[in-house]
């Protein structure tokens, strides 16, 4: 999605998204929480030294510092993405659909964004419409993630809509969810989808400069019909490869200036 938008801002949108995987990965490389705190205060840190004009030298570091040095990327943006992701530290998924919802609005949302801010969006109308498609992006990634998250002893399904078909998280994590697990899946799909609408209504255009933050309506779309597909079963998605046609979807779009 970054290689459809203007060469002029790619190395910013790559920057940013380096940024983002690093904070995201914060879970998966640590032993314990703890340790999760102090490495996403070493991120804090480090933004506060390129303020200064003191930029650690470590690549991501390195490729954020022109972006907010010129104002392209606000600090408080990059500070709101640390945040988001302190919530995987927690232990407990969401309680409820509404939780999930803020989840995905402060990790992939604010993503989502600080990718319009960076391409000059901020005040418009695709600027408008980035956050609820990163939300419906991430919601959408979060249910194709399930079988991943399992192995790793985590469930970011809402709680209480597992109580509703009789399930618990430990019931998803030893694989015993059966059906009643795509009920909760749909739900959430269907959650996500309406932003994607809601998004549309914002934007019903697509600029060069708005692709790297439009087209993962786009993504979304696509992947949640690969999801209905498996009748709502993510576990049926799992090892599945990305289809040759999404490349071609997004170029297609692209092209088109349309969500």
């Amino acid at each position: 999605m970054a290689l459809l938008a203007p060469a002029a801002h790619r190395p910013a949108l790559f920057a940013l998204l380096a940024f983002n995987l690093e904070l995201a990965k914060t879970h998966e490389v640590v032993s314990e929480p703890m340790l999760g705190e102090i490495r996403l205060q070493w991120w804090r840190d480090a933004l506060d030294e390129i303020r200064d004009g003191r930029p650690r030298a470590h690549p991501v570091v390195q490729a954020l510092t022109p972006c907010l040095a010129s104002g392209r990327l606000s600090a408080d943006t990059c500070l709101a993405l640390i945040d988001g992701r302190a919530g995987d530290l927690d232990g407990e998924g969401p309680a409820d659909l509404a939780a999930l919802e803020a989840y995905a609005a402060a990790t992939a949302g604010v993503l989502n964004t600080a990718l319009a801010e960076v391409c000059g969006l901020a005040d418009t109308a695709a600027g408008a419409a980035a956050l609820p498609i990163g939300r419906a992006w991430g919601l959408i990634g979060l249910l194709r993630a399930v079988p991943h998250h399992a192995r790793a002893n985590r469930v970011m399904l809402p709680a209480d809509e597992l109580a509703a078909v009789g399930l618990t998280r430990r019931d998803v994590i030893e694989g015993r969810a059966g059906s009643a697990l795509s009920l909760v899946v749909g739900q959430v799909a269907a959650r996500a989808m309406a932003g994607l609408a809601e998004a549309r209504a914002l934007s019903p255009g697509m600029t060069p400069a708005a692709r790297a933050c439009l087209l993962p309506g786009t993504l979304a779309r696509a992947h949640r019909r690969a999801l209905a597909r498996a009748g709502d079963d993510p576990f049926r998605l799992d090892g599945e490869q990305a289809g040759t046609l999404i490349p071609l979807r997004l170029a297609w779009h692209a092209f088109i200036r349309r969500l």
